[in-house]
This record gives structure tokens, sequence and C-alpha cells, in this order.
């Protein structure tokens, strides 16, 4: 949201209840790393028992990539975003954390991919015939079920590298701003 705050503009976000830790430990992750990234300011922050905010200052001359390759041409919009991944693999590259353990994969596997397959999956079944198109090529639920195999998921990640991350780099989060 866009608020008057001290006499000024500022972009807020907010959040309730578990979001709302979510949203503080953004906040704390933009802090932790703003001198080693161009990252957005934060600017306020206040707490409750049930929610959570933060501000950032509001540009006048920013603008989201998303809004930004609707009138860019593809050439630039291609290097901007070419640009940025490579900034950010760079950083990643920088804070290489070593191997992960098997342990701690299979807890992640579980917690995080398998339990949200499991969610989609029950979702779509009560969405979706057993068998169903998307852009006319026919599908089966049945073939979502590997996403509940904790050992096909391990052989999809070949490097078990770890490092610290972006964990929401997404062309909405991208702002292009002059100064």
């Amino acid at each position: 949201a866009v608020v008057a705050r001290d006499g000024a503009l500022a972009i807020r976000k907010f959040a309730v209840a578990d979001a709302g830790e979510k949203l503080a430990d953004q906040a704390r992750w933009l802090d932790d790393h703003a001198a080693e990234l161009p990252l957005a300011d934060v600017v306020a922050r206040r707490r409750d028992e049930a929610k959570f905010h933060f501000d950032m200052p509001y540009l006048g001359t920013a603008h989201d990539f998303y809004e930004m390759i609707h009138v860019l041409p593809i050439a630039d919009s291609s290097a901007i975003l070419t640009d940025v991944i490579a900034s950010v693999g760079r950083w990643h590259d920088s804070r290489a954390l070593g191997r992960c353990s098997d342990i701690a994969l299979a807890a992640y596997v579980d917690r995080k991919i398998i339990a949200n397959a499991r969610a989609m999956l029950d979702f779509a079944r009560l969405q979706l015939p057993e068998q169903y198109q998307v852009n006319g090529r026919n599908f089966r639920l049945e073939q979502w079920e590997c996403l509940l195999d904790p050992e096909w998921i391990a052989a999809q990640m070949p490097s078990r590298e770890t490092t610290v991350l972006h964990g929401d780099l997404t062309i909405e989060n991208i702002v292009l701003c002059p100064e």
C-alpha cells in the first residue's frame, strides 16, 4: 500500500498472523543485506499481537520490472533481467555454505516439497477430473504422484551445495530506479 508517513509517501507491506512473522523475517533480511545488494530501505516497522508492517521509501521514478517489461523493448528487458540474474548469482556464489546434509535435505523435502505437493494434489483432485488438458495436451493427475516420492525428488537435485539466497526474486520484486 502507498501511505502518508511523516509528510512523505511510503510503500507499506503488511501481514497478519503467521504471515506477519514471515514479513518480519523479510524486513530483517533486507536490513541484513542492505550493504551487499541494491535493496529497498526499511524506514519504519511496527508489530503488535496480530500484525506486522514495514515501510519503504516511495520513489516516484521507481517502477517494478513487471510494469517495465510491458513498455521497454524486448532487448532492453532481456538485458536488465540477464544482469539481475548474473548479479544475484554472483552474490549467491559468494555466500556458499557447503554441502547440505542428507538429514537436512530429507527434512526439507518432507516439510516443504512433499507437504506442498500433497496439498496441491488434494486441491487439484477437487477441481480437475483424473484426465485433463492444458493447452491442448492431455495429462493425468497420477502424473503428479512423483512429487510425493522423496527418492524421486532427491534425484532431481544433483547439486547439494547451499548458500544464503534471495528467496523471492520475482519480476514484481525487481525495481528499476534511476537513482
